[in-house]
């Protein structure tokens, strides 16, 4: 696992993302036989890319976003959390296997953001992976799930039942399984369609591989 360098005063800059990101990659390139200190152009590119977007990556708390804005700035967290990096790994291992090709790239992002998508149902599903999220307030997917489907009241019961877990550190279970009622269905829907995605590109990596 990759620990970003953490900042008090506020996003990690972008030179710090660099930094590890191009040392780790130049470490797996190196290993694969590929020339200390020359890292391809697109491998670069691709470093840069997501050191940039790791910087960008929201912190907010549920109670800041607006509800009809919840899916965009979960998508975008997503899409910079998590699926800039697996572009990364992506792209790292096809140039280390010799192949080159943008549908590569593109596999690495749909597979990241179905990781992040399943990560999230978890919070659903059990009180280990609930504490963190919801003591914390982070928006996740299952808050996206939950605003699409639940009705104005439960939607306002649940965010102000939010607030109270962080503030008093209480157990978490009962909002997680409230969450559930609304979030359980649609999450495994949007995992399904994401693996399908995932799916869908590495059928056309392969195929323009080939």
């Amino acid at each position: 696992m990759i620990h970003f360098v953490a900042s008090t005063a506020g996003p990690v800059s972008h030179r710090a993302n660099r930094q590890v990101l191009a040392e780790v990659a130049q470490g797996v390139w190196s290993a694969c036989g590929g020339p200390t200190g020359q890292l391809p152009g697109a491998l670069t590119i691709a470093i840069d890319r997501a050191a940039r977007d790791r910087g960008r990556a929201p912190a907010l708390e549920l109670t800041q976003i607006a509800r009809a804005d919840l899916r965009t700035v979960v998508e975008r967290a997503s899409a910079t959390a998590v699926g800039t990096l697996a572009l990364l790994a992506a792209e790292l291992g096809a140039r280390a296997a010799g192949a080159r090709h943008p549908s590569i790239g593109e596999l690495g992002i749909e597979l990241g953001i179905g990781l992040h998508v399943l990560e999230d149902l978890k919070t659903t599903m059990g009180p280990e992976a609930a504490r963190a999220d919801l003591w914390q307030l982070r928006p996740t997917w299952s808050w996206v799930w939950t605003s699409e489907a639940a009705d104005d009241a439960s939607w306002v019961r649940g965010v102000r039942w939010a607030k109270q877990v962080a503030e008093r550190g209480s157990d978490p279970l009962p909002l997680a399984r409230f969450l559930a009622q609304f979030s359980m269905r649609r999450g495994a829907a949007e995992a399904r369609a994401q693996v399908d995605a995932a799916r869908d590109a590495i059928q056309r990596a392969t195929r323009d591989v080939g």
